[in-house]
């Protein structure tokens, strides 16, 4: 009912009551409900005068012609799973160490040097003046 658990009503119904009062209370829900009521009688009657509508222009009966057409041509087709087009694949992400060696701060190390050494590794420099 609108995403509205048992326990959220609950809760809605305890600070009603409390900001309401017991004597408000029923009195509030009572027009609520007639009003809820209202809006349905106006609603269906709104349907019914479009339907009726429909019915006098010939709507209604076109409608049902598309719609057949269609569940024919759905019943004709063959079985099996529907068509699709094939999508190309998506291109494969690339792992972190290979992200890490291509990146732009990446500096070759020399041959020889330990890992971490390179010119990467060293901390910048301190540019603020003196």
């Amino acid at each position: 009912m609108f995403g509205v658990g048992m326990s959220e009503l609950l809760m809605i119904l305890v600070v009603a009551l409390i900001v309401l009062g017991p004597q408000k209370l029923p009195e509030i829900a009572k027009a609520l409900g007639k009003g809820f009521a209202e809006f349905r009688r106006a609603s269906q009657g709104l349907r019914d005068a479009l339907d009726t509508q429909a019915e006098k222009s010939g709507f209604t009966g076109a409608f049902r012609e598309v719609r057949d057409a269609v569940t024919g041509a759905a019943d004709a087709a063959p079985p099996g799973p529907p068509q699709s087009v094939a999508a190309e694949p998506a291109p494969a992400a690339a792992s972190p160490a290979e992200t890490a060696a291509s990146g732009p701060s990446a500096a070759p190390v020399e041959a020889g040097e330990p890992a971490g050494t390179g010119a990467a590794a060293s901390p910048p420099e301190d540019t603020r003046p003196a």
